[in-house]
């Protein structure tokens, strides 16, 4: 659960003041202490905490227009370890077929050693005005990919054409 950033405490002072003893003493600059006050030290430190659970973008794949199949294909995250990762894709069809088509994403991931897959609906709109996103969620073990595959049909004349986007994100 993501920590709750509580307002700026904007009625208390940055930073703190030294303890003048006497009326008649003049505070100068020199003389700040240059502390941060407690108020803001914990509201620094919420704040902190919040962008240190936010999740945070691995990596984002295109894959341009393009009218074929795509077999399963790791998507390069660098070194990461074991852990929570949300796949967001976003397909559009870009040209439409003469007769008919079908596109579908496959996402597939290794937990706990098993091998998992989940797929969005085949798109079988041949206009193109048609669109599918999805969100996937993957546990990963320590040092295994996430791939995605598209399974592509296409009949007539013209062939259909789609574009793919995917972004992953650490989430856990």
């Amino acid at each position: 659960m993501p920590v709750q950033l509580p307002p700026p405490p904007l009625q208390s002072p940055l930073i703190e003041l030294p303890v003048v003893t006497r009326q008649d003493q003049v505070l100068r600059a020199k003389d700040l202490t240059g502390l941060i006050t407690r108020a803001w030290n914990q509201y620094f430190l919420t704040f902190s905490d919040r962008v240190d659970q936010a999740p945070q973008a691995v990596h984002t794949t295109t894959v341009p227009a393009t009218g074929a199949a795509i077999g399963a294909t790791p998507i390069p995250l660098g070194t990461v370890g074991a852990g929570l990762f949300r796949v967001n894709w976003y397909l559009t069809i870009t040209r439409a077929a003469t007769t008919s088509s079908s596109v579908q994403v496959t996402i597939t991931h290794t937990d706990h050693g098993v091998t998992k897959s989940q797929s969005g609906a085949a798109v079988t709109s041949n206009v193109t005005t048609a669109v599918q996103s999805g969100i996937v969620l993957c546990r990963i073990d320590q040092a295994t990919a996430i791939t995605y595959a598209v399974a592509y049909s296409t009949s007539g004349a013209t062939t259909m054409q789609y574009e793919l986007v995917i972004v992953v994100e650490q989430i856990g």
